[in-house]
C-alpha cells in the first residue's frame, strides 16, 4: 500500500462518517460502528438471512449522527459467507469495501495488548482498519460475468481433478503393463484409453494376433493404431515385467479410472462450450481474444469483472497478485518479488497465457527476447511477461479496438476520442 493510495482511502472517511465493521460467520454475523473520533458502538449480533440484513440496515440507519451520515462498511472476505451479505448491502446503496483477513490477524494484539478475540472484538478492529483507510475495494461482476465466473471456477476444478486421475492412470499402467509407454507415448489420450480399455495387461494383448487386435479396436470407432504398432505392443508384453498378482483389482481400478476420465472430457467439454456462449455477449471478448484464447479470456473477464472497471493497470495487476514489494532497511536493499495476494486463478491463468508468446512470432516475443538478451532469468522474464500481458490488454480495452502489429493512428484515436 503506496502512501498515495492510503491517502486517498483515509480521504473518504470524514469525521461524521458512520464506519461499520462486521465480523463475517456462517450463521451469525457481528456488526460494530463507530464515528471517527466519536462514539464506539456496542456489538449487534444479525443472522445470516433477510431479516438479518434488514435487521442491520435498520441498525445502521438508528446509530447515523445524522440522517445526511455517510456510511462505509468493512467486511473480512470469509470463505464465501461474506458475499451475499455484500451484495445485499451494494443494492441497499451502502459502500462495501474488504479488509484483509491478515490485517485482522495482526492488529488484534495492537487493540489491548492481548491475542485474545471474540466476535465483538475483531468486528471492532474491522471497523478501525476502515477508519484508518486500511482496506480494499472489491468489484463484483453482475450479468453475464458473475456467470463467467463461476464457470471458470467449475472449470478450474474439473481440469484440477483430471489431472488427478491421470496421476492415477499413470499408477495403474506403471502396475500392471509398465512397457506400454514405450509404444504409446502418451497414455492420457483418448486413443490410447481405448487400448488400454480392451488390452489392460501383458496377457490380454497377447490373447489375440495384431489384426484380431485391431478389429476389436475398431468396433468402438476409428483408430490410429495400426498393425504394426500393436504388433510392438505384443513384443513388449511379451518381454512385461508387470504384477502378476492382484490383477484383476488393478484392472478394476484401472476401468474405473477411465470412466471418470471419459466424464470428465464431457463435462469439461459442456462447461467450454457455455462459456463460449456467454463470451458472445460480452463486448471486451473480442478485444481480449485477438491476443489470448478464448478460455484466457474466460478467466480474465469473471476473475476481474471486465477490465473497464478499473482505474488503471495497476489495479488488475494487484487483483492478479504481480504487483512487486521489495524489503529493505538501511543499507540492505532485497530483490523484488510479485506480492501473490491476488486472485490465483488469474494469475495461473496469466502465466500459462505467456508461456505462449515466448515462441518467435507471437506478439510479445520481442520483449521477452530482449529480457534474456539483458541477462535477465527466465522466471524474471516470464512474470515480465506476464505483467506486459495485462498491462497490453488494458489498453486495448480502454481504447476499444483489437490487437494489430502496427501502431494505431494517433489522428484516428483523436477523432474518435
Amino acid at each position: 500500500m503506496t502512501a498515495n493510495s492510503l491517502m486517498q482511502r483515509r480521504s473518504v472517511i470524514k469525521p461524521d462518517t458512520l464506519v461499520v465493521g462486521i465480523d463475517v460467520a456462517k450463521f451469525n454475523h457481528v456488526a460494530r460502528t463507530l464515528v471517527p473520533g466519536g462514539v464506539i458502538g456496542r456489538p449487534f449480533e444479525f443472522p445470516n438471512s433477510r431479516e438479518g440484513f434488514v435487521a442491520l440496515a435498520a441498525e445502521i440507519e438508528a446509530r447515523k449522527p445524522t440522517p445526511a451520515t455517510a456510511v462505509i462498511v468493512g467486511l473480512e472476505s470469509t470463505g464465501v459467507y461474506w458475499i451475499n451479505l455484500a451484495r445485499w448491502l451494494t443494492e441497499q446503496g451502502y459502500q462495501v469495501v474488504q479488509v484483509s483477513g491478515l490485517y485482522v490477524h495482526h492488529a488484534k494484539e495492537l487493540a489491548d495488548n492481548s491475542r485474545g478475540t471474540s466476535d465483538g472484538k475483531d468486528a471492532l478492529l474491522i471497523a478501525d482498519l476502515v477508519a484508518q483507510g486500511k482496506y480494499l475495494g472489491f468489484v463484483r461482476p453482475a450479468g453475464v460475468l458473475a456467470d463467467l465466473r463461476q464457470l471458470v471456477g467449475l472449470r478450474q476444478r474439473l481440469v484440477r481433478e483430471r489431472a488427478a486421475r491421470y496421476n492415477l492412470l499413470h499408477q495403474s499402467v506403471d502396475l500392471l503393463f509398465p512397457e506400454f509407454p514405450t509404444v504409446f507415448k502418451d497414455v492420457t489420450g483418448s486413443g490410447t484409453r481405448r487400448v488400454l480399455r480392451r488390452f489392460p495387461t501383458p496377457a490380454a494383448a497377447l490373447a489375440h494376433p495384431p489384426d484380431e487386435m485391431r478389429r476389436l479396436l475398431a468396433e468402438g470407432g476409428p483408430i490410429r493404431a495400426g498393425v504394426a504398432k500393436l504388433a510392438r505392443l505384443q513384443v513388449a508384453a511379451q518381454q512385461s515385467v508387470g504384477a502378476s498378482e492382484g490383477t484383476a483389482g488393478m484392472e478394476y481400478a484401472l476401468n474405473d479410472t477411465l470412466l471418470e476420465l471419459d466424464s470428465l472430457d464431457t463435462r469439461v467439454k459442456q462447461v467450454e462450450a457455455e462459456i463460449n456462449r456467454l463470451l458472445l455477449q460480452v463486448d471486451e471478448t473480442p478485444i481480449l481474444t485477438s491476443v489470448v484464447g478464448s478460455m484466457t479470456a474466460a478467466v480474465i473477464l469473471g476473475e476481474t469483472g471486465g477490465l473497464r472497471q478499473y482505474s488503471c493497470a495497476a489495479a488488475v495487476l494487484k487483483l492478479a497478485g504481480l504487483n512487486l514489494y521489495q524489503i529493505s532497511s538501511g543499507q540492505y536493499c532485497g530483490d523484488r518479488h510479485i506480492s501473490q495476494m491476488g486472485r490465483p486463478l488469474l494469475r495461473q491463468t496469466l502465466y500459462l497465457a505467456v508461456l505462449q508468446h515466448t515462441h518467435p512470432g507471437m506478439p510479445l516475443y520481442p520483449y521477452y527476447a530482449e529480457m534474456l538478451r539483458r541477462g535477465k532469468p527466465k522466471p524474471v522474464a516470464l512474470i515480465a511477461l506476464c505483467c506486459r500481458l495485462v498491462r497490453l490488454l488494458y489498453a486495448l480495452v480502454r481504447d476499444g479496438r483489437c490487437y494489430s502489429p502496427q501502431p494505431p493512428d494517433k489522428n484516428q484515436q483523436t477523432q474518435a476520442a
